[in-house]
């Protein structure tokens, strides 16, 4: 054997231990738990308030902020001793409100100090540590007619389904005149005529708000459809199929603005999920003070099919 084959039996055999050395090592490694401690908590405020014409006072909560990590039943920790204020700053109105310890809230009832439809507010906090932060919102027009119409729908049985409900429907609606700057959601009750008895209607709930990011953004002018996330139907398949008769809808239409919708996005990523992981709650408080106050308004009303 030569030189040049030596030197290169000895280069591969060092090649081939370190190779074995690096494998062993990285099993080695991999069996070593590691322990990662949880991000250190700071608790922070956070103030809440949702105000309506349609509620009997405005509430504010305060309350500190409570570890992702910690006991899941950790009882809340209340502010009550904040300076909370109220005002209607197209009124140029203003009123302290009282804390109620039953509720658990600052709180003044809608005798002394009703909320008005269009009407601007701004809410104010002052903590006794000296720190300030206050927000705006506007509340919706009560009085406006809120002109919903169903442009498409099926609703059908498939007596044959092994699904875990044979009923089979969708609708699409649009809302015609929204007020500029506000979300608007209908929830709401499908009301059907059964073809075997005519004249006799069934109420089938549909009462989800399906995906909230199909929330509308009002503008002026513009028609917003609404697609319900209900079960398309699909003819394919067979089956027995009864068409029933879609006569309307028994509607709720909630419009609120945008601090309202995006709490309402975070509730929904995190509600009644253990496994979730921490959402990013947007608020309009200032000075870095977490929270929300916003506006909303509902009307029930029933829309038929033209």
């Amino acid at each position: 054997m030569n030189d040049m084959a030596k030197k290169w039996m000895k280069n591969t055999c060092s090649m081939q231990f370190l190779l074995v050395a690096f494998i062993t090592l990285f099993f080695v490694g991999c069996e070593v738990d590691a322990t990662v401690d949880p991000p250190a908590f700071e608790k922070k405020p956070v103030v809440m308030s949702y105000i309506s014409t349609k509620d009997t006072g405005i509430r504010v909560k305060i309350a500190y902020t409570q570890a992702y990590y910690g006991k899941v039943d950790a009882p809340i920790e209340y502010i009550r001793d904040a300076e909370v204020w109220v005002v209607d700053i197209t009124d140029k109105d203003s009123i302290k409100l009282g804390y109620r310890l039953s509720e658990e809230s600052y709180w003044v009832d809608s005798s002394r100090y009703r909320v008005q439809s269009k009407h601007e507010y701004r809410l104010n906090v002052l903590f006794t540590d000296g720190k300030f932060t206050q927000a705006v919102c506007k509340v919706p027009d009560v009085n406006r007619a809120t002109n919903w119409q169903i442009v498409d729908w099926a609703f059908v049985i498939d007596t044959g389904s092994m699904a875990w409900s044979p009923y089979s429907w969708r609708l699409s609606m649009q809302c015609n005149n929204p007020e500029s700057g506000f979300y608007y959601q209908p929830l709401f009750d499908l009301v059907v005529e059964d073809p075997a008895t005519p004249g006799q209607y069934s109420f089938f709930e549909a009462r989800s708000w399906g995906d909230p990011g199909q929330s509308l953004l009002g503008t002026e002018g513009v028609v917003l459809p609404v697609v319900d996330r209900g079960t398309t139907y699909d003819p394919i398949g067979g089956g027995n199929i009864i068409q029933y008769q879609l006569k309307g809808v028994s509607l709720i239409s909630w419009v609120y603005d945008k601090y309202f919708q995006f709490h309402y996005l975070a509730q929904f990523s995190d509600d009644s999920n253990p496994f979730a992981e921490p959402v990013l709650l947007h608020g309009n408080m200032t000075n870095n003070i977490l929270g929300v106050f916003s506006a909303y308004d509902f009307n029930e009303l029933m829309v038929m099919v033209p």
